[in-house]
């Protein structure tokens, strides 16, 4: 997918940050983006080319370029839901839940970050898999995708000058300014994970599925 760089953003921050160096400017930005994505839960991908295959329990979600996964939204298998359960849960609930098999998944698991395990085993190939997952920046990113930044542009950059004007001791701090910028943010923030609960509309992009042996 194609990606921004967060160079002109800085570029247009630094006036507002006198003697700022561009590396903590870019890292308040990133530090904006990274908490935005994550309390709104508002950058949405849907995956495709998901194939369960048979006897193969657990796969991986790999997500695109420039991005990190928060969390599995949600996996349907031919438009029925497939039900998130821990498995203190389903240790408890369902029987040989690890072993048993069928043509269709009832419980998925999350067995690490990016892997989740189905349940029953899938037991024949289906290709009709619908998995949504929400993302957010990896830790030392410097651009965004393009489509993301565009809408979000002004929110982080109310987020980085919130976190730099409020340090204090430096020739940048502006405690009102922060305050202001702060409002911004976390109000953007609220409007934001309202819409993703409302819609929660996948941007147009996709996620392959690796299946582990």
């Amino acid at each position: 997918m194609a990606q921004t760089s967060f160079t002109s953003l800085i570029y247009s921050l630094r006036a507002e940050l006198p003697q700022c160096l561009d590396n903590t400017i870019l890292e308040a930005i990133v530090d904006s983006a990274r908490e935005f994505f994550r309390k709104s839960r508002v950058w949405m991908y849907t995956s495709d080319e998901i194939t369960f295959s048979p006897t193969l329990a657990e796969y991986d979600i790999e997500p695109p370029s420039g991005s990190d996964i928060i969390e599995l939204v949600h996996l349907k298998q031919d438009g029925f839901n497939i039900t998130a359960k821990s498995m203190d849960w389903l240790n408890a609930n369902v029987p040989n839940w690890m072993t048993i098999t069928s043509s269709r998944g009832q419980y998925y698991t999350m067995v690490g970050r990016r892997t989740f395990r189905v349940t029953p085993v899938p037991s024949s190939i289906s290709t009709n898999i619908d998995l949504r997952m929400s993302l957010t920046l990896p830790k030392g990113a410097t651009s965004l995708d393009e489509d993301v930044y565009d809408e979000f542009e002004e929110t982080i950059a109310a987020g980085a000058l919130y976190r730099l004007m409020g340090q204090t001791n430096v020739p940048w701090s502006n405690p009102r300014q922060s305050k202001y910028n702060e409002d911004i943010f976390y109000r953007d923030i609220s409007e934001a994970r309202i819409r993703a609960l409302k819609d929660n509309t996948p941007a147009a992009s996709s996620v392959k599925m690796r299946p582990i042996a």
